[in-house]
This record gives structure tokens, sequence and C-alpha cells, in this order.
């Protein structure tokens, strides 16, 4: 996976709205969103007005330092008018000012799991919202979300990898004398 190109996606659902979320994830972000003649703030979300062809676009926007965004890159939200093909023609502009490239689907989650900013299981809980179908899938996400399984599992595993450190070394090193084997109790 590359994590280094800047990347681009619609983060709303599809079709007609009052609203659509666009994110800029990557080195270039707020540089990208300046070339776009918008005005990002880090730590505020700002009115704002995109030109758009011949036209001028009032859009909400907001900027994240990487050490305070979701990925952990610079990140830059634009909310504007939910309309498909207006969204399109904004991803195209967007991909175009930042040298980027359209995200994948689950790659901000992805990039957000790579810079420690997310354990794995919340990775998954975040893939599992968004692919359930009944309240019992959301709860069941929200628990890996918030990490309930993680705090579950962690101390059976250091438990488990302290006890295979221990088999290992009394294998490999049987001919030395302070080796000690595991007990049985």
């Amino acid at each position: 996976m590359d994590l280094e190109t800047t990347i681009v996606a619609i983060s709303s659902a599809p079709g007609n709205s009052n609203r659509a979320l666009l994110r800029i994830s990557g080195n270039r972000a707020i540089e990208s969103a300046n070339s776009l003649g918008l005005s990002p703030e880090v730590g505020s979300v700002l009115c704002d007005r995109l030109v758009v062809g011949k036209d001028t676009l009032p859009v909400l926007i907001g900027a994240f330092a990487k050490d305070a965004s979701y990925t952990g890159d610079e990140l830059v939200e634009i909310q504007f008018p939910g309309n498909p093909k207006l969204a399109s023609m904004l991803v195209g502009m967007c991909v175009q000012a930042t040298e980027g490239r359209e995200a994948s689907p689950g790659e901000f989650t992805a990039r957000a799991f790579f810079s420690g900013r997310i354990s794995l299981a919340q990775a998954e809980g975040v893939s599992a919202t968004i692919s359930a179908s009944n309240n019992a899938e959301l709860s069941g996400a929200a628990l890996l979300r918030d990490g309930v399984l993680s705090k579950l599992v962690d101390p059976i595993t250091t438990r488990l990898t302290r006890t295979l450190g221990l088999v290992e070394a009394g294998i490999d090193f049987t001919d030395e004398e302070d080796v000690v084997a595991i007990s049985q109790h």
C-alpha cells in the first residue's frame, strides 16, 4: 500500500444530499487546499468559497495537523452541497491540485492503522460499522471500535507470548545450567 501519495475521496454516502464531505489526506493536503483558493486553518472549521468552473460554491473547510488527524497525515475536510456530479468534479480538482490520487475503499482507515492512530481491532470495527445491516452488528462493531476486544485479549496474548518464550528458551538452551525448563504449576 502506498502511504506517501496524497489521497482524495468522498467520505459521505453517495447520492443527492444537503451536504457531502470530501477528505484530502497527505503531506500536501493543506498546501493543496490553499492552491484551490481555500484558506484552511488547522483546528478550525471555517466558511469559505470555492471556485468551480464559472461558479462559486459555499463550503465549510476544516484542517487537521498530522498529530491531530485520523490518518496521521495532514488532513483537510471540505463540506459542500451534496450533488454527485459536483462531488466528482471536486474530487478531480483536488486530485489534480494535490498531484495525488483517488483513495481506494478503506484507505483512510488503513492509514490510521499504519500510523498507529488506531489498532487493528478498531480498524476492523470501522469496516464492520460500514457493512453492518442491523442493530446487533452495529453494537458489535462499536465494541471493536472502542477496543473492548483488545482489552480482553491483550492480557492473554501477553501471557501466551511469555510462555512461548520460556518454552523456546528451554528447548534452545537445554545444555545451559542457568536455564530452567517451565515448571508444571
